[in-house]
């Protein structure tokens, strides 16, 4: 019997848990149709070697990880790799010193740097 109360349990939170995500997907869509994402171009990223420079411990401990290695991945070829994958163009940052000219997580919520996360991560990797 107790075998039976966990599989309920378990069940009723993924269903939940799905609901809650259903719901705040709704609602948040309809809060960011208004706010568009910034678009770049091309020219407006440096590539992550300028990103040594000047943070080159972070540059050390990104290089030893997955996403370090989208470059060398064929289906990667002309997407935006490395630190401005997610931070997003430096060459601004770079040029003017301005840490205000890059992403930082530093100050976001759990659900800021999630949702810059899913943009990759939306379940078709």
């Amino acid at each position: 019997m107790p075998k039976i109360i966990k599989a309920v349990v378990i069940c009723t939170l993924i269903a939940a848990a799905f609901v809650w995500f259903s719901g705040a997907s709704s609602s948040h869509s309809d809060q960011t149709t208004a706010a568009k994402p910034a678009t770049y171009k091309a020219e407006d990223y440096v590539g992550s070697e300028k990103c040594k420079d000047c943070h080159e411990d972070q540059f050390k401990a990104f290089s030893h990880t997955s996403h370090a290695q989208l470059i060398n991945i064929s289906s990667w070829k002309n997407k935006v790799t490395g630190c401005e994958s997610c931070h997003g163009p430096g060459k601004a940052h770079i040029e003017e010193g301005d840490p205000k000219k890059i992403i930082s997580f530093k100050n976001k919520s759990s659900k800021e740097i999630s949702e810059t996360c899913l943009g990759c991560h939306s379940g078709k990797e």
